[in-house]
């Protein structure tokens, strides 16, 4: 269990933690708290469990500066889903009872939940919305994929017909 302490976290409570549950951020404030504690580098090194070499480099941070802010995590970068939970969650529960639906009508049905929702977006995002994709539940503008099974049964009869004929001559002479 840790507590705070004027700043930095306690070295004995730091030192009970779990190595390999804690978050980054975690992990870089222990570092801090125990080097402000007194221990050595090699001491941290074995508390935690982190490499040496960037175990160095945060205490080489915090002596060069004290306000040495943490690392927080970083702001996404890629533009906002079109679709919420809420609405994938309503959408499986249509998909699952009306397995012969189309996108293109899954759009039409639920315009209110898909409004700003291209086609093409509904067929990319069908997938995680259900497993099932038998049937006529297939995916607009996706190729359909059959497997075919022929069973082929070649009958070879072969008749061989011999026929022969013998003649034989025989010959007798009296003495």
């Amino acid at each position: 269990m840790a507590y705070h302490n004027g700043g930095s976290f306690s070295a004995t409570a730091l030192c009970q933690l779990q190595i390999g549950t804690c978050e980054p951020t975690l992990t870089i404030a222990q570092i801090k708290g125990l080097h402000k504690a007194g221990l050595q580098t090699r001491e941290i090194e074995a508390n935690i469990g982190v490499s040496e070499q960037s175990m160095r480099n945060w205490v080489k941070r915090f002596m060069d500066d004290s306000g040495v802010k943490l690392p927080s995590a970083k702001s996404r970068l890629s533009p906002s889903k079109k679709t919420s939970v809420r609405n994938s969650t309503a959408l499986k529960r249509q998909l699952k009872s009306t397995s012969t639906i189309t996108a293109k009508e899954l759009k039409e049905n639920n315009s209110h939940l898909l409004f700003e929702v291209s086609i093409r977006t509904v067929n990319r995002r069908w997938p995680s919305w259900t497993t099932i994709a038998t049937g006529k539940a297939r995916l607009q503008g996706r190729p359909r994929t059959t497997t075919t099974t022929t069973t082929i049964t070649i009958t070879i009869t072969i008749t061989i017909t011999i026929t022969t004929t013998i003649t034989t001559t025989a010959t007798t002479t009296r003495l």
